[in-house]
């Protein structure tokens, strides 16, 4: 007589939630995943004051992110690299590029709209560099660097992954881009409640991450082939800690984004520079692709070698 072996209960059950969840749409899953995040930084910044500590808003972008691995980990292995991007292809590259555009965009919205002021328009108005909270470097380093991978997992991984199954690549593009823009509005309602809130706390948290999330949607699906998140996260995570810690002004020192209006003139500048930087940033990255850089750097290793 032939035996057969069934699957204890309990077993076939965790295949069974398995199968479940792993044919759950990613665009149900982006939302899901980005009600958690807002609702969770909501609580950080308005009900627990984080914002205001040294601890910052830590818990809303490191446990969401800890949720999201987590599932993907459990549940559906096989698209950590092609869904999350968290491959780790060709690093070198990756890390060359995420750094040269996190410097850039910092130089040009912050740093250079401050030295044009001073040296050409008001040299009176003084120029001074400040770090702020020294002591406190190596956590926001930590922090910004999770807020990075979190946002760049969410928005670019799942979110812009999930809409290109319905809608063409650019559109996905688009679409990411801009909820992650109004994901920022949060920051605004925050100053608005402070009574210090004016327009180009609109403009700037709003749409200037907007097209940064703009930036890295096409870094992510063209430049890279959607092979790797590294060069965003790496400029992500660069533009934020720079932003909020190292600040080169000829006025207050402000946290965050230098780019607010100090006055109309350095706005002006700050914002032909950005967006110069910006448009420049997006033909790369839509343009060329990351298997292109080797043969730039021959031919540029050619041209020094034939200099010298």
């Amino acid at each position: 007589m032939t035996e057969v072996q069934l699957s204890p209960p309990k077993a076939q059950d965790e295949v069974e939630k398995r199968t479940v969840f792993a044919h759950i749409p990613l665009l149900a899953l982006a939302g899901v995943f980005l009600l958690i995040g807002v609702l969770w930084r909501n609580v950080d910044v308005f009900i627990l004051g984080l914002s205001e500590t040294w601890l910052n808003i830590l818990p809303c972008k490191l446990f969401p992110l800890l949720i999201i691995l987590g599932f993907f980990f459990y549940f559906r292995r096989s698209e950590v690299s092609s869904v999350l991007g968290l491959e780790i292809h060709e690093p070198r590259k990756h890390v060359i590029m995420g750094v040269f555009v996190g410097i850039t965009l910092f130089f040009m919205g912050n740093v250079a709209a401050s030295i044009i002021y001073w040296a050409f328009i008001d040299p009176s108005a003084g120029l001074s560099v400040t770090i702020i909270q020294a002591h406190l470097l190596w956590y926001s380093a930590l922090f910004f660097l999770i807020n990075a991978v979190y946002e760049e997992v969410l928005f670019r991984g799942i979110l812009q992954n999930g809409l290109r199954e319905y809608i063409s690549v650019n559109r996905a593009i688009f679409f990411s881009a801009a909820i992650f823009g109004i994901y920022h509005i949060i920051w605004p309602i925050y100053f608005a409640g402070t009574g210090t809130l004016n327009s180009s706390h609109l403009f700037v948290y709003i749409v200037f991450s907007g097209i940064l999330g703009g930036i890295f949607g096409i870094y992510y699906e063209k430049f890279s082939n959607r092979q790797t998140l590294l060069g965003p996260i790496i400029a992500h995570w660069i533009i934020n800690f720079m932003n909020e810690n190292i600040k080169i002004a000829s006025a207050e020192v402000i946290a965050g984004p230098d780019v607010l209006l100090v006055n109309p003139a350095q706005m002006v500048i700050a914002l032909m520079l950005v967006m110069t930087a910006y448009s420049s940033m997006i033909y790369i990255f839509s343009k060329h692709r990351a298997s292109d850089l080797d043969g730039w750097l021959q031919r540029r290793r050619a041209q020094l070698i034939g200099r010298a």
